[in-house]
């Protein structure tokens, strides 16, 4: 449990982000005739690896940049802070919905008209 919480920040969103992603991964492997919208699926696998690598990219941008600029961690704005902050749980939800849409049975309307 340890190598996830290292893996994915740290968080409580670490684990909703391992499970998505072992969910991912088993629609895939062991059920891929499950798989009702191919798109939806390359669409939240993608959305989870933004969610995943994207925050920490930036966090090593900005940290570089700071500590290049002036030398001191913390001197520059709080508003890129909140970037990649709000990032990270954004790109996961979008990707909860695309999953769960893409392995969701689609049914026809019996009551539509013809």
């Amino acid at each position: 449990m340890d190598w996830f919480r290292m893996m994915f920040g740290g968080g409580s969103g670490g684990l909703l982000e391992a499970a998505l992603l072992i969910g991912l991964f088993w629609a895939a492997l062991a059920h891929p005739e499950r798989i009702q919208s191919l798109i939806g699926f390359r669409v939240a696998t993608i959305l989870l690896g933004i969610s995943i690598v994207f925050p920490v990219i930036l966090q090593l941008f900005f940290i570089g940049g700071q500590l290049g600029g002036s030398g001191q961690p913390g001197a520059g704005p709080n508003s890129q802070m909140a970037l990649v902050a709000g990032v990270s749980p954004v790109t996961t939800m979008l990707a909860v919905i695309f999953g769960v849409d893409s392995v969701t049975p689609r049914t026809k309307n019996k009551n539509a008209k013809k």
